[in-house]
């Protein structure tokens, strides 16, 4: 059996105990469990934010669209999950805007 084939095997046992556990489980459990997911999913979600705000500087110019109108400017903070910008044109606009819509210019 190649690594590949054998690694995909071992996860869809993994995943077959995981679902039989969860069947196993009371009300309670249940509630637990999800709380405990969800934590989990928005900890990641917050270092995937983090991560992508890091790749940008204070000071970089930057674009971005919105109703297919591209701006332009620079990034004047770099907060937990966003990017603040100053729009480099009137009406000279602050923005905060998420990194996955932001190019470098």
């Amino acid at each position: 059996m190649n690594f590949e084939l054998k690694q995909k095997f071992e996860l869809a046992i993994k995943h077959t105990k995981i679902i039989q556990v969860i069947e196993s489980l009371d009300l309670e459990d249940l509630y637990f469990i999800n709380d405990r997911i969800v934590d989990q999913i928005k900890h990641i979600e917050d270092i995937e934010d983090l991560k992508a705000v890091n790749q940008f500087r204070k000071g970089q110019k930057v674009t971005w669209k919105q109703n297919e109108i591209t701006f332009t400017g620079h990034i004047s903070k770099l907060n937990q999950k966003t990017l603040s910008i100053h729009e480099d044109s009137p009406p000279y606009k602050k923005w905060k805007i998420h990194p996955q819509f932001i190019s470098l210019i």
